[in-house]
């Protein structure tokens, strides 16, 4: 098993590595590209949504953790990378990981954790830091698909009032708040890789396919479904270009067959990046191959009829608006959004742009191959707990085809009234403020809602903040039993996943022996079924306990205490 977590730390490193030499190799490719396709002021409207982005959600938006305790998790496996090399989830440990006894493979692809690792490396392990690398990738989402958008928009409105839409997306600054979740991350590196792709297929050369290659190797880490991006580009290389579909797909056919007959260095591209994605591989068929993914849920399979049958009415009613309210927090989209989408998709077919037909299936490849894999997923409805993050995966090529909506009326405009210039301007203005200033500044309150008037941050919310304000009244000494031992790493306490309490294992009773005291976490899950009635309430029999911290709240049920544990009465 440890090997395992080693060579995907190794694939991950590498991986990073390599994109980042590229990037420096192929420099001189995306200045020329930038310098080609983006003005000073595009660049100072970028300036000002960038800073827009920050001061807003910096200033208004809660910090606070929304996919409660997988963030934890991911912060833990990050130590594990951090302290070890090894990108596999410890179920007990000394504080901070100096230490991992047992190690398992955990249910998500370990992308991300790897990213918090290099953040921890550089900035100090903590939540802060957790806090901000999530905040940094809501930064860059912008930055990359304003790449994106000046790369394959030669209209400098559709660049501005598509790069405007994706910035004020509710989901943006949610997302961007909480701890750590690989789903905006996911999102950001598939805008660079998606912008990469577009300065490939303008440069043709070797370099810029290996700079492409490695992003797109790198974003599939972040996710499971982020292998889904393969065939996405592997339809879009044949067919995206200004010559039409058909001579496009004629030209690359071609040029493919010639490049793997006579071209070596493509050929030994190629093998790398595969090699590159072999641990991903792996992953996934041992992952997908568990019917019930994380969860146990009895006769539930991860894809199925029934499963869309469930799940495709609530993730179109979330695309439509349907949940903005306060109550059904983070369910916030604005529906304008998907209306401006849906008849951006109709003028770009409509247009006379040489790579219409490119451009509508890069966006529409990118929303559907998405939506249908949520839709077909068990847990891929936006109502499922907090599972419309999923829907980041939309929010770009919604994004681009709202930006070619407006552009597209703007032209429309003027020519409707040819001798008044400011026409274009005016009526793009227009649709900005009313299309998507208005409904983000109407949306706002749900987004800067506070954490106590979340409907998902109960119990949950009083137990971490339980946690982080009496932690710290458990000695160093002690090791701690808990249903979220990756909590306790990050905060310099020996933890162990609370099943071992008892155990008879000799590993793990050998490595505790030298602890000088035994501690109980009662938290968020000794006060939910079924724990409350099994695990923790056998606890409370079987142990006299003494209260470190105690906290109870009669109305709303809740007990949340810190018990170090005596002696055994049973």
């Amino acid at each position: 098993m440890l090997f395992i977590g080693f060579i995907f730390t190794a694939a991950l490193a590498i991986t990073l590595a390599s994109l980042i030499a590229c990037t420096i190799l192929a420099r001189k490719d995306l200045l020329e590209i930038l310098r080609q396709r983006v003005n000073k002021p595009t660049l100072a409207a970028l300036v000002v949504m960038l800073t827009f982005f920050l001061v807003f959600s910096l200033e208004f938006v809660h910090p606070v953790e929304q996919l409660y305790f997988d963030e934890n998790i991911y912060q833990g496996i990050a130590l594990n990378i951090l302290m070890h090399g090894n990108a596999l989830w410890c179920q007990y440990g000394t504080g901070l990981l100096h230490s991992c006894l047992s190690n398992q493979l955990y249910h998500d692809t370990i992308g991300y954790p790897f990213l918090i690792a290099v953040a921890f490396r550089v900035f100090g392990a903590g939540i802060s830091t957790a806090y901000g690398l999530q905040l940094f990738m809501g930064f860059l989402s912008i930055l990359f698909f304003f790449l994106l958008a000046s790369a394959i928009f030669s209209s400098k409105r559709a660049v501005f009032a598509s790069t405007l839409s994706f910035t004020l997306a509710p989901q943006l600054f949610i997302w961007s708040r909480t701890q750590a979740i690989p789903d905006l991350a996911l999102m950001c590196l598939a805008c660079l890789t998606f912008f990469l792709f577009a300065v490939f297929i303008k440069r043709m050369n070797l370099r810029t396919f290996t700079l492409f290659g490695c992003s797109l190797a790198l974003t599939v880490y972040m996710r499971i479904e982020g292998i889904l991006l393969i065939p996405i580009f592997a339809l879009l290389l044949l067919v995206y270009g200004e010559d039409g579909i058909r001579q496009t797909a004629t030209k690359r056919f071609k040029l493919i067959a010639d490049a793997l007959n006579n071209n070596t260095g493509f050929l030994l591209v190629l093998l790398f990046l595969f090699l590159l994605i072999v641990p991903e591989i792996y992953y996934l068929s041992t992952q997908l191959a568990n019917p019930s993914y994380g969860q146990d849920y009895s006769n539930q399979q991860l894809f199925s009829f029934s499963n869309f049958a469930n799940n495709y009415q609530p993730n179109f009613l979330f695309l439509l608006g349907s949940y903005n309210s306060a109550n059904q927090f983070p369910l916030v989209f604005p529906a304008e959004t998907t209306i401006l989408a849906t008849i951006g998709a109709f003028l770009l077919a409509t247009t006379r742009a040489k790579n219409k037909y490119g451009m509508l299936l890069l966006a529409l490849a990118w929303i559907f191959s998405y939506l249908l894999f949520y839709d077909f997923f068990y847990a891929g409805a936006a109502t499922f707990g907090v599972d419309d993050r999923f829907m980041l995966q939309l929010i770009p090529g919604l994004a681009l085809l709202a930006g070619v909506c407006i552009s597209q009326a703007s032209e429309i405009a003027g020519g409707i009234v040819p001798k008044l210039r400011a026409a274009r301007n005016m009526v793009c203005v227009a649709l900005i403020i009313l299309l998507l200033i208005v409904p983000f500044l109407l949306l706002s309150p749900s987004i800067t809602l506070p954490p106590s008037k979340m409907p998902q941050q109960t119990t949950i919310y009083d137990a971490l903040s339980f946690f982080y304000a009496n932690y710290n009244k458990v000695p160093a000494s002690c090791m701690v039993y808990s249903f979220t031992p990756d909590l306790w790493y990050e905060f310099n306490r020996s933890s162990a996943q609370i099943g071992y309490l008892g155990s008879t294992d000799s590993q793990f009773l050998n490595y505790t022996r030298g602890y000088g005291c035994r501690v109980v976490d009662f938290g968020y899950w000794c006060n939910v079924p079924p724990y409350i009635n099994s695990t923790c309430g056998n606890i409370l029999k079987e142990y006299t306990l003494y209260p470190l911290a105690n906290y109870t709240n009669p109305q709303k049920g809740e007990h949340f205490a810190l018990y170090q544990i005596l002696n055994k009465t049973k």
